[in-house]
């Protein structure tokens, strides 16, 4: 099923440590800087299909990051997006045949595909 995401970059006022709180009332908000930018977000709508930014959503990202980290407040956007990511209920891996030769099959992490790299890799690579 598809998970929306929506994010708003901003310009970096010299941030130099993310932050992200996954527990706050109003939802998931994480501030991640990249040099010249600065991602905010973010949502996760499950089944949600729309690929355009939604300005109430973007306030409240903003608003969201901005309580978090004050030195974003007045910083310019620079861009915002929408995207969908592929879940499912759980992550499938498994080792399977396909045409003949081995495949392993990795994904449905959704956005904690970074995070779940690193303990999946070793699960990929035993059954490798």
């Amino acid at each position: 099923m598809p998970v929306q995401g929506q994010v708003v970059r901003l310009a970096d006022p010299g941030l130099t440590e993310w932050v992200l709180d996954e527990d706050g009332p109003a939802g998931l908000t994480y501030v991640v800087p990249r040099g010249r930018d600065v991602v905010c977000g973010g949502t996760a709508v499950e089944g949600a299909t729309g690929r355009d930014p939604d300005p109430r959503v973007e306030a409240a990202i903003l608003e969201r990051a901005c309580a978090l980290v004050p030195a974003l407040r007045g910083q310019p956007v620079l861009s915002r997006a929408v995207g969908l990511r592929p879940a499912r209920p759980t992550v499938r891996l498994e080792r399977l045949a396909v045409g003949g030769r081995p495949v392993v099959a990795c994904y449905g992490h959704g956005g904690a595909g970074v995070t779940l790299s690193w303990g999946c890799a070793a699960d990929v690579a035993a059954l490798v």
